[in-house]
């Protein structure tokens, strides 16, 4: 077994990563927010509000690396995924 650098940069990922269909922040969100509820056990009851905090939890991360891998390089195509991912907490905050 590779590095997970190898096995990234495998033909194989990066053909899956080319085929796959690309959401809309509200997609995106419904995904992530219902993520939880399948790995989480059934016995485990878990209310909205909580569902919505693991899920602002996770778009707030990945933001915050944004920020602190890309603040010196503002490409135009960095912008345009800040913006989706601020739209995809937006998104799951109407949930």
């Amino acid at each position: 077994m590779g590095t997970f650098l190898q096995e990234w940069s495998s033909m194989d990922t990066f053909n899956n990563l080319k085929n796959q269909k690309i959401m809309t922040p509200k997609e995106k969100a419904n995904e992530i927010y219902f993520a939880f509820l399948k790995v989480l056990p059934d016995a485990v009851e878990i209310d909205k509000d909580t569902l919505k905090d693991c899920s602002l939890l996770v778009i707030n991360e990945i933001l915050t690396n944004m920020i602190f891998f890309h603040a010196d390089n503002k490409s135009f195509n960095e912008i345009n995924k800040r913006r989706y991912w601020e739209e995809v907490k937006q998104e799951i905050q109407k949930i």
